[in-house]
Parts: C-alpha cells; sequence; structure tokens
C-alpha cells in the first residue's frame, strides 16, 4: 500500500525520464517479460503513471492509500532502468565518437606529436574498457569464462593507430591506417546504434530523396 506522499515521489521520480522516452523501438524483437514488447510495456506505464499522477493531485489527504499491484512496480522500474541506460549509452556515444574522429584526424597531420597519440591512444582505451560497463561480453556462462568482447571493431582501431604511431610521415601509410580506422568504425556503427531508441525523422532533407519522401 501506498500513501499519496508516496505516489507523489514515484510520480516524479520518472514522469521526467518516460516523457524523453520515444516508444518506437528500431528493433521489435525486444521484450522484456512475458512476450510484452518495451512498446507496449512502456504505453501502459504512461497510463499508470498518469493515474497516479491523477490520484496524487486529486485533493486526498496524505493518509489515504492506494493498492498498486506489483507488476505494475515491477514494470516501472525496468522501465526506468532502461531510459537511465540509454541516456548514458548515449553520453558514452559523443566519447566515443569523439576518440574514434581524432584517431581518424590524426592519421592527416603530416607532423604528429607524441604528446597527442598518447593522448588519442588513451581516449581509444577508454573508450574500450567503459564499453565493459555497459554490456557483457558475448558467452560468458560462467565467472571463470571470459567471453568475447562485445564490439571487437573497437579495439581493432586502437590496434590500427599504434601500428600508425606518432612519427609516421609516409603518407600512403597513414592514408592505409586511416582507412583500416573507417572501416572497423563502421563495421560496428550500425550494430551499435541498434542499442538506440530512434525513429524516422520527419522532414528529412536529402537532394536524395523525391518530393513524396521516399528514396529515388
Amino acid at each position: 500500500m501506498l500513501t499519496i506522499q508516496d505516489l507523489n515521489t514515484l510520480s516524479n521520480m520518472v514522469k521526467g525520464q518516460l516523457e524523453k522516452l520515444i516508444i518506437k523501438r528500431s528493433d521489435k524483437k525486444i521484450s522484456i517479460q512475458d512476450g510484452i514488447t518495451l512498446d507496449e510495456q512502456i504505453t501502459r506505464l504512461y497510463l499508470l503513471l498518469s493515474k497516479l499522477i491523477i490520484m496524487s493531485e486529486g485533493g486526498h489527504n496524505d493518509q489515504q492509500t492506494i493498492t498498486i499491484n506489483h507488476r505494475q512496480i515491477e514494470g516501472l522500474t525496468v522501465a526506468y532502468n532502461r531510459v537511465e541506460f540509454i541516456f548514458s549509452l548515449r553520453g558514452y556515444w559523443s566519447s566515443l565518437c569523439y576518440a574514434v574522429h581524432a584517431a581518424t584526424q590524426y592519421t592527416y597531420n603530416e607532423n604528429p606529436t607524441d604528446a597527442r597519440f598518447d593522448e588519442i591512444c588513451i581516449l581509444l582505451r577508454q573508450a574500450i574498457d567503459n564499453l565493459r560497463t555497459y554490456f557483457l561480453n558475448v558467452g560468458k556462462s560462467s565467472p571463470q569464462d571470459h567471453g568475447l568482447y562485445p564490439f571487437e571493431p573497437l579495439k581493432d582501431i586502437l590496434k590500427s593507430f599504434v601500428e600508425l604511431g606518432y612519427k609516421q610521415n609516409d603518407k600512403d601509410i597513414r592514408v592505409k591506417a586511416r582507412t583500416k580506422i573507417i572501416k572497423s568504425w563502421k563495421e560496428m556503427q550500425t550494430p551499435f546504434l541498434l542499442e538506440f531508441i530512434r525513429e524516422d525523422p520527419k522532414k528529412p532533407v536529402s537532394p536524395f530523396l523525391n518530393h513524396s519522401g521516399g528514396e529515388e
């Protein structure tokens, strides 16, 4: 049983987060419990949250209690955790893009410095290790089993960059390093972006689109 004060606390905790969540998922096969997709669960939670707000703002005294289904609380917690995860992952994505683009840009520099080389190495190594805080290794079935790193191309980017070194002035070698880095980055971009909640743009702008919005 929750008091009106509890409802206010619960509503305020999730209201701002849920309002920012885009319900449409790019992968419709993902489910969180009993085959219910995240879209369906979030929709139910919006309805529940609306009821909580109405109840908590309905002029009841703080001693009145309202029964909340355990599964509703459980679903609300799952949705809240997912939203928090997505927001945090977006921050990681920004830092990851910066590290990879810095490595790519470095290959254009004809007179690179060892200080900049070391800085980018640290950025890439941080990106590799920080990713472990978001995703478990693939195939990890026990504490003794290390499993496989989930986005191996990121390690390949670091490897290509380290092999280039900071004293490399040969343009052809720098071009080859850049090609490897870009190739690895493209390999991990699409799979990684599937982790996010995205939707189609309402007003896309591109010379490759016809007037009806379809591709030519």
